[in-house]
């Protein structure tokens, strides 16, 4: 049996697809399905049910799958420390949402990492999709969530920090700030006698309802980090600035390994230093 068959069927089994995991591997899919059938030839038993538009695990498949993963990552992750010789050096994956990609807290890290560490290639996938580490190959997820994140025992979460967020606006609306005081209630929601206004505008990313406020659209609650480059430009100013409240959470996640690789522990380490509680960005 070869190493090699048994790393690209636990990969078919993680994707679903001989294709997807043939794109995983940078191997063509008729590679993966003999290398997946020569897997099955030397154990003796069916591992995938096959049909015209899809695969299916068997029984001894998922068993099989369920218990090589965990056991070839830590093969790949021993290797790498051997290859690495305690130097951090190879691909590191970063994954993070949309909006916090483009945050200049962000930008800073990378930058400093790669000046420290120029023999790593960082590659950030920005999706609003909450990745599976393991299974999509990534090294370090910074999640941004409201409740708690659920413990885990192929993870390891280190909390950041809190995201600030406030009201922000155009310097077009200028004119009518001096009459926001008696209009906060109706405009909050806060009295008991009046209904909060419906928005007017909605936006499912907070680059594009920054990109509106700063069109003159009105005003909004944003992260701070989304504001930041307006404010800098004064393309938008804060208002309520004393209700400035904490949005969402910022945690640092990776997965649990006895050898983490000499690349993961550096960012780790210079994130907490960037991104951590004594920062207020």
């Amino acid at each position: 049996m070869r190493l090699t068959d048994l790393d690209t069927f636990v990969q078919v089994a993680a994707s679903g697809s001989f294709t997807a995991a043939g794109a995983r591997l940078g191997v063509p899919k008729s590679t993966v399905s003999r290398r997946v059938a020569r897997l099955e030839a030397a154990l003796g038993v069916s591992l995938l049910r096959r049909s015209a538009r899809s695969i299916e695990l068997t029984d001894d498949g998922r068993a099989l799958a369920e218990r090589c993963a965990p056991a070839l990552r830590e093969l790949d992750s021993a290797m790498q420390q051997v290859v690495e010789e305690d130097v951090p050096r190879g691909v590191l994956v970063v994954t993070t949402a949309m909006d916090f990609s483009q945050s200049g807290a962000l930008a800073r890290l990378i930058v400093d990492y790669r000046r420290r560490y120029p023999a790593v290639r960082v590659e950030l996938l920005a999706t609003n999709r909450s990745l599976d580490l393991f299974e999509e190959r990534v090294d370090i997820g910074l999640r941004l969530h409201d409740a708690p994140l659920q413990p885990s025992d192929a993870l390891v979460a280190r909390r950041l920090r809190p995201l600030a967020s406030g009201f922000f606006a155009s310097p077009q609306l200028a004119p009518i700030l001096t009459h926001w005081d008696q209009a906060e209630p109706w405009l909050l929601g806060h009295s008991r006698d009046v209904q909060p206004a419906s928005p007017a505008l909605v936006a499912n990313d907070y680059g594009s309802l920054a990109a509106l406020l700063v069109a003159g659209a009105g005003f909004a609650v944003l992260p701070r980090f989304v504001a930041e480059p307006h404010l800098h430009t004064g393309a938008l100013i804060p208002v309520f600035e004393e209700r400035e409240t904490a949005m969402s959470q910022l945690t640092l996640v990776w997965l649990r390994s006895r050898q983490l690789a000499p690349r993961v522990r550096a960012f780790v380490d210079l994130a907490v230093q960037h991104l951590g509680r004594r920062s207020t960005e």
